[in-house]
């Protein structure tokens, strides 16, 4: 029986059964973490997303590698490139953030879907004060460092209602990739900024009147049938 845990600054220990003393040894592997992504991982309390940027940073060629997806440029670009994060004075605020399993079941097609590795998004409060989860697709990687980071020990199953089971575990490798899979949504940093002035151009758009909206009504006719309308 063996586990990893994160610590403060990205190190990380391996947690052995010790038959003889009938307990669990730790033994500091932070040097060695890509020879554990396999292994079932768990974060201190105290853990942020600095801490595993951290550990990404220490072998960022070797995870790029592996992990593709923008990673080295992801990684680079939080630690030289400082922001300030979101104001978390008042409601619309993320508390922390955090990795979750989203299992989605199609009884037509008899199907299980959960994409092989965890969601991540912050999750704090919106702005009508309703607690829930915020989308980071949009945020520059240096402005969610210093925020927490939680394993959500329970896992969501989509089957037309949503249902929940305790019991969620984690590797070392999905932490770290569904991570890096969730901020290069839109690609690297450079291509998330462009991204991210397109929709602010689209909202300026919107707000000058200077774009045809259609009615949702008109929508949902072009969507559905009548009978489902």
């Amino acid at each position: 029986m063996t586990k990893l845990t994160i610590h403060k600054d990205g190190k990380i220990t391996r947690s052995v059964w010790n038959p003889e003393d009938r307990k669990m040894d730790a033994y500091d592997v932070t040097d060695r973490a890509p020879s554990f992504l396999f292994q079932e991982c768990t974060v201190d309390d105290d853990v942020t997303l600095r801490d595993v940027f951290l550990i990404l940073q220490r072998d960022v060629d070797l995870y790029d590698t592996i992990f593709q997806n923008w990673c080295k440029e992801i990684v680079t670009e939080a630690f030289e490139n400082p922001a300030k994060p979101r104001d978390n004075d008042g409601p619309g605020q993320i508390d922390y953030v955090e990795l979750c399993w989203n299992l989605d079941i199609d009884r037509e097609e008899n199907t299980l879907t959960f994409g092989g590795f965890p969601s991540f998004h912050g999750y704090g409060t919106w702005d009508d004060g309703t607690p829930g989860p915020w989308g980071v697709d949009f945020s520059p990687a240096s402005t969610l460092l210093d925020y927490p980071l939680k394993l959500n020990d329970e896992i969501r199953v989509i089957d037309g209602a949503i249902q929940t089971y305790k019991g969620a575990q984690f590797t070392l490798g999905q932490i770290l990739y569904g991570i890096i899979w969730e901020l290069s949504f839109f690609g690297g940093p450079k291509e998330q900024r462009e991204a991210m002035q397109s929709l602010e151009e689209t909202m300026r758009r919107i707000d000058n009147g200077e774009e045809e909206l259609i009615p949702w009504e008109d929508v949902k006719k072009m969507l559905f049938s009548d009978d489902e309308a």
